[in-house]
């Protein structure tokens, strides 16, 4: 990737990569860490926000979960009159 696109880039949020200098790159600084990664949604970010680099989990969710929850927010949306779309509905049956 080009310097000046690089450069230009906000938030970087970057799964396990194979090498140091891979990490570097991705994560824009030295020792990110992100080939120390366990890797399974494990993840680093680099927020324009913060000064150093934040660790998380990605969850796992399966296929079922994730038609579920498009169900869900699918059903709970409703037009009135106006035309405007509304949200009415709780996830809690899911």
């Amino acid at each position: 990737m080009p310097m000046h696109l690089r450069t230009n880039l906000g938030n970087r949020m970057v799964l396990k990569v194979d090498a140091e200098g891979t990490s570097e790159i991705a994560l824009g600084e030295r020792n990110g860490g992100a080939e120390r990664l366990l890797g399974k949604g494990h993840l680093a970010a680099k927020l324009v926000n913060l000064p150093t680099i934040v660790y998380g989990q990605v969850p796992l969710v399966s296929d079922t979960e994730i038609a579920q929850i498009v169900h869900g927010i699918r059903s709970g949306w409703v037009k009135n009159r106006g035309g405007n779309w509304l949200w009415l509905a709780r996830l809690s049956h899911i």
